[in-house]
């Protein structure tokens, strides 16, 4: 993608930025369909391994990984929008339709299909079930289905960059992930993806050259995901410094936030995971700087345009499918590719019935303010 070099440093306020002729980068969104499918294919294996049942065919390895590979194309994707805002409002606006109308009707077609055809798979009741049209986990929060704990993550990242862009000093972005990192890296567990989101940033700063600063915060987040992953200790603050760190955690706990003990993650123990996301981080590299045809196929872009409705809506929904069939005595495999059709067939719908409706009203709504507040002598140089 084409997009003007911004200088937003030495700026007071966001610069007025030029709608760039392509908003999307195909390759993205074709990794982001390969995302889509590789957790899916993990969470239907997975179900189908708690109840019992053999295997099915089609198996994806390290797909227990994928979702990380949505932070990081977030990370990249973010920065970019942020700095093509205007101002916080136009951000706000456009994050809002892209997560939340979608997000409120997949929460109300999965827990319609729990409580109509499958109450014991999750007894949530209709309060808690509510509070999670928010996005928001609060204390005791109770998902109705859970890849939601994602999103989770997602909003406070958000949530950081709007803030800057509020007090206009979107300049700071990767520094302030940065500080986010390091408490990971004195054991704080909520801040334990920000090190992903921190990698797509610095690609997408680095675009027009990578600088030193881009390489020390590589580095920091590679110390983080070590850390993580194998274990590896480091000590980059002071002991009482750290310690304070991991107190503040001991308040933060009540919004769900909680220290993390100095040791390997178990979902992300071993040496796989840090291969992983340095394999992934290179594959949203090639991405954003190279031209790859044959990746942004018309296939794989479909699935990435559904992508989000389809991680909101396989797992219970498809559970629920897989096991109805099973019991009506068909196959794993039949079981398995019925579930799969029917939750891309229903995130299909949603897709287009919702999340890009609503995704180009919010553009007219940008578009519409933009026209409003540009200078009278601008729009006819434009329209001449």
């Amino acid at each position: 993608m084409s997009a003007a070099r911004q200088d937003v440093a030495a700026s007071p306020a966001p610069p007025p930025v030029a709608t760039p002729a392509r908003h999307r980068i195909g390759e993205l969104d074709a990794l982001r369909g390969v995302g889509a499918l590789m957790v899916m294919c993990h969470h239907f294996q997975d179900q189908l391994a708690s109840d019992g049942h053999p295997a099915p065919w089609i198996r994806v390895p390290l797909a227990q990984y994928a979702v990380q590979t949505f932070f990081l194309i977030s990370g990249y994707v973010i920065l970019m929008s942020a700095r093509r805002s205007r101002a916080v409002g136009e951000f706000v606006l456009t994050r809002w339709a892209r997560l939340y109308p979608t997000f409120w009707l997949c929460c109300i077609l999965t827990y319609a299909t729990i409580r109509i055809f499958e109450p014991s798979f999750n007894d949530i009741s209709p309060g808690m079930a509510a509070l999670n049209l928010l996005m928001v986990q609060t204390p005791h929060f109770r998902p109705i289905d859970w890849p939601y704990w994602t999103l989770h993550q997602e909003m406070w990242f958000y949530l950081v960059i709007a803030s800057l862009l509020l007090i206009r000093r979107l300049n700071l972005a990767s520094w302030v992930l940065a500080a986010l990192v390091v408490t990971s890296l004195c054991t704080l567990q909520f801040t334990r993806w920000f090190s992903l989101f921190l990698i797509g940033m610095v690609m997408f700063d680095s675009r027009g050259a990578f600088r030193p600063r881009h390489a020390w915060l590589l580095a920091l987040c590679a110390a983080d995901i070590l850390r993580r992953s194998v274990g590896v200790p480091v000590d980059l603050l002071p002991d009482s410094l750290a310690h304070l760190v991991a107190r503040a955690g001991d308040f933060l706990a009540s919004l769900g936030v909680k220290p993390a003990p100095p040791k390997a993650d178990a979902n992300v123990t071993g040496w796989t995971y840090p291969l992983f996301v340095t394999v992934i981080s290179a594959i949203v590299w090639s991405c954003t700087r190279l031209s790859l045809p044959w990746f942004a196929n018309p296939v794989l872009r479909f699935f990435g345009g559904i992508s989000y409705p389809l991680y909101l809506l396989h797992a219970t929904i498809g559970a629920i499918i897989m096991h109805r069939a099973i019991n009506a005595g068909a196959s794993v495999n039949l079981a398995w590719w019925t579930a799969a059709l029917s939750v891309i067939a229903l995130a299909t719908a949603v897709s287009f019935g919702v999340e890009k409706p609503v995704i180009r009203w919010a553009a007219r709504r940008v578009q519409a303010s933009r026209a409003r507040h540009e200078p009278y002598a601008a729009r006819m140089r434009r329209a001449e």
